[in-house]
């Protein structure tokens, strides 16, 4: 087996799929998995560290098999892309132990939304009780406004109920 056999099963593995698959199925995983771990998503400058990490080995994988499609099935010679039962079986094992990663994170997803959604509802339910007496605290001052305005109004109302009797008598 040529170093070359070697590289191309290694990249057909770091996308899980089994060699001889389509360029398709190999740009669909590339798509999925560049945008999964673009450095731009994480926050942390360790996690982008290993993003970048992550992402220069899915182009390195990439790079491959675009030359290898580029090369070899453009030529239509003999191609090394085919799967040996060794290599389907550590595909497969591959395959499984992603399946089960990915059904252990699907589990931990409601958990975790449940905590989510609780701790928004505490801060909605204080964010409500603030904006309440936000809102107690503009009534009463309306109140005293309305109060204020009102002995203004009676006043004058007084004042001139007084001085139309004072000129009429």
């Amino acid at each position: 087996m040529m170093p070359e056999d070697d590289e191309l099963k290694k990249a057909f593995s770091f996308f899980n799929l089994l060699p001889g698959a389509s360029i398709e199925d190999v740009h669909a995983q590339y798509k999925r998995r560049a945008m999964a771990w673009h450095p731009d998503r994480f926050s942390k400058v360790e996690q982008k560290r290993d993003a970048e990490e992550e992402l220069k080995l899915t182009n390195h994988a990439n790079d491959v098999l675009k030359e290898h499609f580029r090369n070899t099935h453009a030529s239509g010679g003999p191609c090394s892309c085919t799967a040996s039962k060794s290599f389907n079986e550590s595909a497969n094992r591959r395959k499984s132990q992603a399946e089960t990663h990915a059904q252990t994170v699907r589990q931990q997803e409601p958990e975790k939304r449940m905590a989510n959604e609780e701790a928004s509802r505490d801060g909605l339910a204080k964010a409500a009780q603030l904006a309440a007496a936000e809102v107690g605290v503009k009534d009463e001052n309306l109140r005293r406004q309305v109060a204020i305005y009102m002995g203004i109004c009676w006043l004058v109302l007084t004042a001139i109920n007084w001085a139309a009797t004072a000129f009429h008598s």
